[in-house]
């Protein structure tokens, strides 16, 4: 069975890219909303380009003004490939997140997520599978950029989905969502799920949940 291929851009260059000569090429990609971007360099004789510098710009228009924001950037290995994220600050700290929700998710006994603004980075007491670096709910997604404060309700039918493979049934039994935001901007949350209908949560765990968004937001605008 054949499958259509996406089609990507493909941008010759006429002569030799020689060592230390620089071609700037603009490359505007279609609408995608994957948070990967992948790519070769070659020159004209098809050879790989090593340590180029390539550099991923979002174009913005406010007020009648064209603005180039830059979203991230990178090299060319020895193979001429590139992979391209899109710019979290809180992702830089996976490690470092990945402790703290463990430390949460002990002293509160439930399922403890940090996010950034597209993914799940970190997850303890909960299956990594089910969370771990899954794209995020258009719901969450909402919340964290509208900087809002989510804490469930006993007998509401409706959670906040946390990826993209749930749905709107409710599957936690409670939850608390905290916004991180550092110098203003929100980059991320902290949230704590409870699945067992036996365990709620009460101000001890919106106060956690509270200060670890607070902690995290700070120790990245430092």
């Amino acid at each position: 069975m054949d499958f259509e291929k996406p089609c990507c851009p493909i941008v010759e260059v006429d002569g030799n890219i020689a060592c230390g000569k620089q071609f700037d090429l603009d490359i505007t990609l279609p609408c995608d909303n994957r948070n990967v971007i992948y790519g070769v360099i070659r020159d004209c004789y098809k050879e790989p380009v090593c340590d180029a510098v390539v550099k991923l710009v979002e174009v913005v228009c406010e007020c009648g003004k064209e603005e180039r924001r830059p979203v991230s950037h990178t090299f060319t290995d020895k193979e001429g490939e590139i992979i391209l994220k899109k710019y979290s600050p809180i992702g830089e700290l996976t490690e470092f997140a990945s402790n703290y929700a463990e430390t949460i998710s002990k002293t509160t006994g439930h399922i403890a997520c940090i996010t950034d603004k597209d993914t799940v980075i970190a997850v303890s007491g909960g299956s990594k599978k089910d969370f771990l670096e899954k794209n995020l709910s258009k719901e969450l997604e909402e919340v964290i950029e509208n900087k809002e404060v989510f804490k469930s309700k006993e007998n509401n039918e409706i959670a906040i989905p946390i990826t993209q493979n749930e749905g709107r049934e409710r599957i936690y039994n409670s939850q608390v969502i905290y916004p991180i935001i550092s110098d203003g901007d929100v980059i991320g949350s902290v949230i704590l799920l409870a699945k067992d209908q036996s365990k709620k949560m009460g101000e001890v765990e919106d106060k956690i949940a509270q200060s670890a968004a607070g902690f995290l937001g700070n120790h990245l605008g430092v």
